[in-house]
């Protein structure tokens, strides 16, 4: 029951309640955009980022399989664009199941990452790839891990221990054809 029909039936049915109308309102502007009153704000905001991060790392698997160079880089757009098309599947399933609306088209952030290394040649696409993938690598595990101690929520927490353990094996491939000091 929505908080709106609520106070309805309670002013009507009883009159024993009687609210200002501010209230409402504000409860009515706390909630603008949400798309499920069963879903914290953090865990509605992890979950819609999950989906953008998913999306772009698939294209961006798929476009190194595509555009790069070295055999590794090739090779690790590949397991990108497998596993990330699964978490993504995952994190739709998520929303799905929480009554959440995602969208199917990149946000201008993730857009124009994808954007921007399509636009790259083999070399400094390589560069650029690898560059971008150890520091979305980073981001998406310490959020994971971040989200993991604050949830409350058993499904978003599933997920979550379901995803990161890929996202670290991720992590620790792209830091070594990086060369960079894993974290």
């Amino acid at each position: 029951m929505t908080l709106k029909r609520f106070i309805s039936l309670l002013l009507t049915g009883s009159g024993l309640l009687v609210l200002p109308l501010s209230v409402v309102a504000a409860d009515d502007a706390n909630n603008a955009g949400r798309t499920s009153e069963h879903v914290a704000v953090a865990d509605e905001a992890f979950i819609t980022k999950a989906a953008q991060d998913g999306m772009t790392e698939t294209r961006l698997g798929q476009l190194a399989v595509d555009k790069g160079k070295r055999d590794d880089v090739k090779k690790f757009g590949q397991q990108m664009a497998t596993d990330h098309s699964r978490l993504t599947d995952d994190v739709k399933h998520l929303a799905i199941l929480k009554g959440l609306t995602l969208s199917d088209q990149l946000d201008p952030a993730h857009g124009g990452v994808v954007d921007r290394l399509s636009t790259l040649e083999q070399d400094q696409f390589d560069k650029a790839f690898i560059d971008q993938m150890v520091k979305d690598h980073r981001d998406d595990v310490t959020g994971m891990q971040n989200q993991l101690q604050t949830t409350r929520d058993p499904d978003v927490r599933d997920y979550i221990k379901k995803a990161l353990p890929m996202m670290r094996a991720h992590l620790r491939t792209i830091e070594r054809i990086s060369g960079a000091t894993p974290r």
